[in-house]
């Protein structure tokens, strides 16, 4: 067991890194990893290549959540609005 920056062995890392399947926010296909670096925790898309960091003390099911709505609300504003565009062109 080697230590790292976080005081943390290399057993407890290994035991963070975590996939959840078709769960990607932005492609809605591609499995997420859960994983760490020296310095941070993060999500990242093995398919698109989407990455965010961890906030602290935040579960990662949570935070997938909250950017899955995060990213179905852009989603509907950018609807809205080219829907508006096409409307008043129209006119």
């Amino acid at each position: 067991m080697v230590a790292s920056a976080r005081g943390m062995t290399r057993t407890d890392q290994e035991a963070n890194e975590m996939l959840y399947f078709r769960a990607c926010p932005k492609c809605r296909t591609g499995t997420i990893e859960h994983n760490r670096d020296p310095y941070t925790e993060y999500l990242q898309c093995l398919n698109c290549g989407l990455m965010r960091d961890l906030p602290d003390n935040t579960d990662a099911v949570t935070w997938l959540k909250q950017l899955k709505i995060e990213f179905e609300a852009a989603a509907i504003a950018e609807a809205a609005e080219e829907a508006g565009v096409g409307a008043s062109s129209a006119a």
